[in-house]
C-alpha cells in the first residue's frame, strides 16, 4: 500500500537540456547493487541512462539510489537533474492492500514514499509486501 509515485522516463528525459541529455547518453555511471537476477539481460555497471537500441528506441536505465554512488560531481549532478526531471513529471498512485501495479521499467519509473516515520516502527502487519518479478520477451518494449 502507500502512495507510489510514477513518472514516463522519456518525457522526463526530453523535459532536460539538450546538453543535459547527451552527457546522459554518453557518460558511464554505476549502480553497484546486484541482485544476482537470472535469464533477465545482463548486468549493466557501468551503464548510460540512454541508449539508442538498433531499432532507433531509446532505452532508459535509471535509479536515484546510484547518485552517491558516482565517482565525480558532474556524473553527481547529471543523475540529480534526471531525478527533478522525473519527480516534476511524477503522477502519485495510492496502493492499498490487494492492489498490484506493474510497470515496464525501460519506459517508467517508480518510487515509494515513506509508510511513515520511522520505517522500522511500522507493524509488520502493515508493511508493504512486494514482489518483483522480471520478463525478458526479447525486443519487447
Amino acid at each position: 500500500g502507500g502512495r507510489n509515485l510514477i513518472s514516463h522516463i522519456g518525457e522526463a528525459y526530453d523535459a532536460l537540456p539538450v546538453d543535459c541529455q547527451e552527457a546522459l547518453a554518453s557518460e558511464r555511471f554505476v549502480e553497484g547493487v546486484f541482485f544476482q537476477i537470472r535469464n533477465a539481460g545482463g548486468e549493466l555497471d557501468p551503464y548510460q541512462v540512454v541508449e539508442i537500441g538498433s531499432d532507433g528506441r531509446r532505452i532508459f536505465r535509471f535509479t536515484a539510489r546510484g547518485i552517491k554512488k558516482q565517482d565525480s560531481d558532474r556524473k553527481r549532478d547529471l543523475l540529480i537533474a534526471m531525478d527533478k526531471s522525473l519527480q516534476t513529471k511524477a503522477m502519485v498512485v495510492d496502493l492499498h492492500p490487494g492492489d498490484l501495479l506493474l510497470l515496464n521499467q525501460r519506459v517508467m519509473t517508480h518510487a515509494r514514499e515513506p509508510l511513515g516515520s520511522p520505517q522500522e516502527a511500522i507493524a509488520p502487519e502493515s508493511r508493504r509486501l512486494l514482489r518483483r518479478l522480471f520478463m525478458n520477451y526479447g525486443n519487447f518494449i
